[in-house]
């Protein structure tokens, strides 16, 4: 049985794996106890019988039945090895960012080709894991909360400060959060920057619609005709000569 971990505190991977250590350890000890006694049983029965006593092939069965029972009663916990559990955790966690919606304890059993009845450790874990959300079934737990488009645009809407977000971050626990953006770019409701290197979108921001403003195509036709001197030592040198000519 995996220990409970208090409600006041909020689980931490390490707890969990201490936790789930110390029965690894009492299950294990339980287990060599066991195998020991069987095997002290099966040796005996297994001792050369004189002519005459009850029969020898009787004796090997019943030590084999012994034997084999013991190893089905094995507690579930001492069959994974703690490298193992922290292994399928990772997995688990990683399955769960990529879900739109939340699954079953079964549906991460057969990705993860598993037995549910061997890994309530397993379970547990999953339960109580900080980036996950667990109400019946699990879900993974976005960095912001914010898995669709409108959730994104409250989200930046209640924001107090001019402060983006990094897609990056959006990305986590969100798969369709670059499409999403590209069409809320489309609509005027987000500014959003991007990577030189690929186009990528890197930071979204909110944006007003009401603020945008036309601008005739004879002035925008002037400001992108505008060449700006190549570099600072000559554009100083341009704004100081036009100074001089405005006071003459």
């Amino acid at each position: 049985m995996v220990a409970e971990v208090p409600s006041c505190h909020p689980p931490t991977l390490q707890n969990q794996l201490s936790a789930f250590k110390g029965d690894v350890s009492a299950a294990s000890s339980k287990l060599s106890q066991k195998r020991s006694t069987t095997a002290q049983s099966h040796a005996s029965s297994s001792r050369p019988t004189p002519i005459g006593s009850p029969s020898l092939a009787n004796g090997k069965s019943e030590g084999k039945r012994r034997l084999s029972a013991d190893l089905v009663e094995a507690p579930g916990p001492a069959l994974m090895s703690t490298t193992s559990l922290m292994t399928q955790v990772v997995y688990a966690v990683e399955y769960l960012k990529s879900k739109d919606s939340a699954i079953t304890f079964q549906d991460i059993t057969n990705y993860l080709s598993l037995s549910r009845e061997r890994n309530s450790a397993l379970e547990h874990i999953l339960k109580t894991h900080p980036k996950i959300e667990y109400d019946g079934k699990y879900r993974y737990r976005p960095l912001h909360g914010i898995r669709s488009a409108e959730m994104l645009e409250r989200y930046l809407q209640k924001s107090t400060t001019a402060q983006g977000l990094q897609v990056k971050d959006l990305k986590d626990g969100w798969p369709g959060a670059v499409e999403s953006i590209r069409g809320l770019e489309e609509q005027g409701s987000l500014l959003v920057t991007r990577n030189k290197k690929d186009n990528a979108p890197r930071m979204v921001f909110a944006n007003d619609p009401s603020l945008i403003h036309p601008v005739a195509v004879e002035f925008q036709q002037m400001w992108h005709g505008m060449k700006l001197p190549q570099n600072a030592g000559d554009l100083r040198r341009e704004l100081i000569d036009f100074g001089s000519r405005r006071r003459a």
